[in-house]
């Protein structure tokens, strides 16, 4: 009898205690994104500016030249709306997913969020959570359709796979060796059929040509997992392809270090998305053919305007087109 007395009574603290843990843990977040935030308009030139809005802004990246870019625009936008865009995470001591600084956000009482994509369904989930808390939400790059979204900033996808499609007939006029297979790696994203459009526009843009495409779903659970199958398309498999498309930057820098690190440059084609410094040195050597390249600044410019237009009005379209160019 005493034993069941005492086990009920460890039942109950433990529930206490983890209440607590709870209660502080979300109280410790909200005082430090608003501690933060006062940190940032006290001690810096941004004291000067004018804000009545905060925004965060949730990118896959927070350190990377793609990442910098989007925020770059963003910022630049809020300042002249009067909205604070934070690049949520970068100052963060650890690194969170994407779905937990999701939860931070809305727990810090932003008046918008502006995130990259909804690539599973607990973000959707909590998409919809926030736009019944109040908090509008604007999704970029990888759409969430299916969600309570207000508006997705992106590239026409159909447009994307044509151009993909006519760099892949370049590629095929100027290279020295015949380009008979091109391999597409895409994301297993059930939710975001964009991918399905892109390679859909690909093969339609090849529909005359002898070249063969197929696709390679690709599990993004962790960066290894990319790493891996990469190596294996160009070291392991049997019929490796003549060319790869890659439609992000971390699979285009991906297969461009695999090339080069093991002796496979003039053998194995790519052409690639976005661009950097790597990615430009890679296409002056030859090693990658082209790389399409969207406009970052224009994704952050455009998705603080949607926010900032519907805090007002209520009212922005669905669907926001950014522009597509090719460096080659």
């Amino acid at each position: 009898m005493k034993k069941e007395v005492l086990r009920k009574i460890g039942i109950v603290l433990i529930f206490i205690i983890v209440i607590v843990v709870i209660f502080l843990t979300i109280y410790g977040m909200t005082y430090y994104r608003r501690k933060f935030l006062g940190d940032i308009l006290e001690n810096s030139d941004e004291a000067d500016q004018s804000y009545t809005k905060h925004v965060a802004l949730i990118l896959e990246d927070v350190d990377s030249d793609f990442g910098e870019s989007i925020y770059e625009g963003a910022k630049v936008q809020g300042e002249e709306l009067g909205i604070y865009v934070e690049n949520f995470g970068k100052a963060l001591p650890f690194d969170y997913s994407l779905e937990e600084r999701l939860k931070m956000a809305m727990t810090s009482g932003v008046d918008g969020i502006i995130i990259q994509g909804g690539k599973n369904e607990n973000i959707t989930e909590q998409i919809d959570y926030a736009s019944k808390s109040g908090i509008p939400v604007v999704t970029i790059l990888d759409d969430a359709p299916i969600s309570s979204r207000i508006c997705f900033v992106g590239v026409n996808q159909h447009q994307l796979g044509k151009s993909y499609g006519n760099q892949i007939l370049k590629a095929k006029d100027n290279q020295s060796h015949n380009i008979k297979s091109v391999l597409v790696l895409l994301d297993t994203n059930e939710q975001d059929k964009g991918y399905d459009i892109i390679f859909s526009s690909i093969k339609e843009s090849l529909s005359d040509s002898d070249v063969e495409v197929d696709a390679k779903m690709i599990n993004r659970q962790t960066p290894f997992s990319v790493e891996e199958i990469i190596h294996d398309i160009i070291m392991v498999e049997k019929d490796a392809p003549d060319l790869i498309v890659c439609i992000n930057p971390t699979d285009t820098i991906t297969a461009y270090q695999i090339l080069v690190d093991y002796n496979k440059v003039g053998e194995i084609g790519i052409i690639g998305y976005y661009n950097s410094e790597v990615i430009e040195r890679a296409i002056e050597r030859n090693i990658i053919d082209s790389t399409i390249v969207i406009n970052t600044g224009q994704i952050g410019e455009y998705s603080v305007e949607t926010l900032g237009e519907y805090l007002d009005t209520g009212m922005v379209n669905e669907y926001i087109s950014v522009d597509i160019d090719i460096v080659e």
